[in-house]
C-alpha cells in the first residue's frame, strides 16, 4: 500500500535540464554580442619550430593580449637578457 499518489501534468524540467538551457541562454547571448566569425586554428610541427612563436604574435599583432600583460613580458624578457623573447 502507497501512503501517497504522484501525479503528474505533464513534462517538468529536473534541475540539470533548467540549468542546460540557462546555459544555452548564455552562450545564445555571447554569441549576439560578438558576431565576428570563429576559427579553429591548429599548429603542427616539430619541437622548436616556433608553433608557439607564431601563435603568440596573431593573438598579439590581432590585439587579443592586453596591453599590460605585453609590457609584463617585455620587462622579464629584458631582465633575463632575452629582449626579443617576450612574446
Amino acid at each position: 500500500e502507497t501512503s501517497a499518489a504522484v501525479r503528474s501534468t505533464g513534462p517538468k524540467k529536473g534541475a540539470a535540464e533548467e540549468e542546460e538551457v540557462e546555459v544555452e541562454e548564455v552562450i545564445e547571448d555571447e554569441a549576439e554580442m560578438d558576431a565576428r566569425e570563429h576559427l579553429n586554428i591548429v599548429f603542427i610541427g616539430h619541437v622548436d619550430a616556433g608553433k608557439s612563436t607564431l601563435s603568440g604574435n596573431i593573438l598579439y599583432l590581432t590585439d587579443h593580449v592586453d596591453k599590460r600583460t605585453i609590457e609584463k613580458y617585455e620587462r622579464e624578457a629584458k631582465q633575463r637578457n632575452r629582449d626579443s623573447w617576450f612574446l
